[in-house]
């Protein structure tokens, strides 16, 4: 708990700040020097290529105050990072984390959302090793980088995609959106729905075991929709995509939250965004073999075709182009 001398960041002070958050971070066998120097180090593994990712959270357009509590947010600036590496297929190691914030903000909310973040790396094993912090005028802004890898033989980008590849998910899809639609009109909602969406989980061991499928030819993580991601991995690899929409698994509450609130459950799913679900293509149309019984298995939504373009199969054979694809965030 912070003293009374350390009620916000303007009684603490830069380096008091520094040597706080400093004490409790994770730490992973790879870093040599973490928090406290001019700069982090870290021992690379022979055979591996460095990933390295970066993402900004901005209040008042990826998160409020109102709806998000501080250690959630630890949680998710970090998560959404990680997906990232995931979708890679890599193994994420060391984050590092860069602050503006208004001086008056209190300590405790900081410890809180430390919290989340600590927690966040312990258990996905990664190192907080550095970054920065500085004072905002009035909004909130955190900038999460992430370093990790991949063998060099088995890093997925977007760009493998072929026609005749099959297309699947990994992981909840809508859930996230649902939960987001509950928190901003006041709606019940399960709480599976508010923890898709405050605290996403990263599908790093799905990421890592698709990738070293010799299967696998592309794929990335759902964070502005399925249609929306889709379309980045069908432009980057030159082709279109056919998806089938009864393939898509629609869970029994997602239905009913729907229904009762005059959605469309498949729209959600399609274009919800911030799932942080793995989307990827796979060589022939057989499901990935052994998978963990653990974690759950992916689901074939469709196939790569050579036209380019989204478009629907229905169960009648009517094929239709998707008319809204997903979350812009300057459209």
């Amino acid at each position: 708990m912070p003293s009374k001398k350390e009620k916000d960041l303007r009684s603490l002070g830069e380096f008091g700040w520094i040597r706080r958050i400093a004490k409790d971070a994770p730490s992973h066998p790879q870093l040599e020097t973490g928090i406290g120097d001019d700069a982090s180090v870290l021992r690379p593994k022979a055979g591996q290529r460095w990933l390295v990712t970066t993402d900004t959270l901005v209040e008042d357009v990826h998160f409020r105050q109102a709806t998000t509590n501080a250690e959630d947010l630890g949680w998710k600036a970090l998560a959404v990072n990680l997906s990232d590496i995931a979708a890679m297929g890599g193994e994420p190691l060391a984050a590092f984390l860069s602050l503006s914030l208004p001086g008056g903000l209190s300590v405790a909310w900081l410890d809180s959302f430390y919290k989340g973040l600590y927690n966040g790396a312990r258990t996905f094993n990664v190192a907080v090793a550095g970054g920065d912090t500085t004072r905002s005028p009035k909004s909130l802004v955190m900038t999460v980088t992430v370093v990790g890898q991949a063998e060099t033989s088995r890093i997925l980008r977007r760009d493998g995609a072929r026609p005749g590849d099959s297309l699947w998910t990994c992981g909840d899809l809508g859930l996230s959106r649902a939960g987001l639609l509950a928190l901003e009109n006041g709606w019940r909602a399960p709480q599976t729905f508010l923890q898709a969406h405050r605290r996403p989980v990263p599908r790093i061991t799905e990421g890592r075991r698709i990738a070293r499928s010799k299967r696998s030819t592309a794929m990335l993580d759902v964070s502005d929709g399925l249609l929306g991601d889709l379309l980045h991995i069908c432009t980057s690899s030159g082709v279109g995509a056919l998806i089938e929409p009864a393939r898509l698994s629609i869970p029994p509450e997602l239905a009913s939250f729907c229904r009762k609130h005059a959605l469309d459950p498949v729209e959600t799913i399609l274009t919800g965004g911030e799932d942080y679900a793995l989307l990827f293509t796979l060589r022939g149309a057989k499901p990935l073999a052994p998978w963990p019984k653990d974690l759950r298995p992916p689901v074939r939504i469709g196939f790569i075709v050579p036209e380019p373009g989204l478009h629907r199969l229905d169960p009648d054979g009517s094929v239709t182009p998707f008319g809204r694809i997903g979350f812009d965030h300057f459209g």
